[in-house]
């Protein structure tokens, strides 16, 4: 065994037993995934699957359904948006939920398009009374026709409107507790977004009940001038480990997915610093 297999051997060994984690699914990890006796949750970017019908992609969903392992992620729901959502988008994610058996399903508290014109981001929305009965409204049509429960992600974002009234984190335990959705905490973008706006993201945690808590997320991000990007290319610091260690004994275990986007990145370095990070925390 090389030193590579054999770290990450160690790591898997580690987290097998222990602590719910997992990564978002790239296509190169497939077929050694499906070789591994226990496997750990897999983030599945629902576009990747949508307006298609088999091939290698749905063909490892169909493998991976029935192990409880599947959550789903999903970028362009436009939860927070003024054009209406889309029905041909909810019957994807009902018929991909479907086929995967995942036991989440997740998106963004953000707007990703206006006029039918898609963003290459997701946009934060104002974080104001109004909105938030807009929202509120456009989450229970969703799981009215989905049929069952959301989550929504708090977003990294480097500009406000002045018309915010309520913090981000109080806005979307706001439409948990009136809609019944759940809340994927990202705590690299509740660190990113205390830097850029200047807040104490240990002090925004006590908005949030551990009721509402379903996943959570972790990444790397860079510094970019004053401000903090969310990026996914780099590696976890310390101090979102730190957050994620405070978030989880306000809120419990739930699945631990740590978020990495740059195409190079092999399971043996991600098994790593899974195990670095939750090794930490209690």
């Amino acid at each position: 065994m090389d030193a590579s297999a054999e770290s990450k051997a160690k790591s898997l060994t580690f987290l097998q037993h222990d602590k719910p984690w997992g990564f978002g699914f790239r296509p190169h990890y497939a077929e050694e995934l499906l070789r591994w006796s226990e496997r750990p949750f897999i983030e599945i970017m629902v576009e990747h699957f949508m307006f298609q019908q088999g091939g290698p992609q749905h063909k490892f969903l169909e493998q991976m359904a029935g192990h409880d392992q599947v959550l789903l992620h999903s970028l362009h729901l436009d939860i927070g948006g003024l054009d209406p959502i889309d029905p041909k988008y909810l019957a994807e994610i009902k018929r991909i939920m479907k086929l995967s058996q995942a036991r989440i399903y997740t998106d963004h508290l953000a707007f990703s398009q206006l006029d039918n014109r898609q963003s290459f981001d997701l946009l934060p929305i104002p974080l104001n009374k109004e909105h938030l009965e807009h929202v509120v409204q456009r989450v229970h049509l969703v799981q009215d026709v989905l049929g069952f429960q959301i989550g929504l992600e708090n977003i990294s974002s480097y500009v406000r409107f002045p018309e915010d009234q309520i913090p981000e984190l109080e806005f979307l335990q706001t439409l948990a507790d009136r809609t019944g959705c759940g809340i994927l905490l990202d705590v690299n973008n509740l660190y990113v977004n205390a830097h850029n706006f200047g807040f104490d993201p240990l002090k925004a945690l006590d908005s949030l009940r551990a009721s509402s808590i379903i996943q959570y997320h972790c990444s790397g991000h860079r510094q970019r001038g004053l401000l903090l990007h969310d990026t996914h290319d780099q590696m976890v610091i310390e101090p979102v480990w730190q957050l994620l260690q405070r978030a989880i004994e306000l809120f419990g275990w739930h699945p631990v997915i740590l978020e990495r986007d740059d195409d190079d990145v092999t399971l043996a370095v991600i098994m790593n610093e899974l195990c670095h990070g939750l090794g930490q925390i209690g």
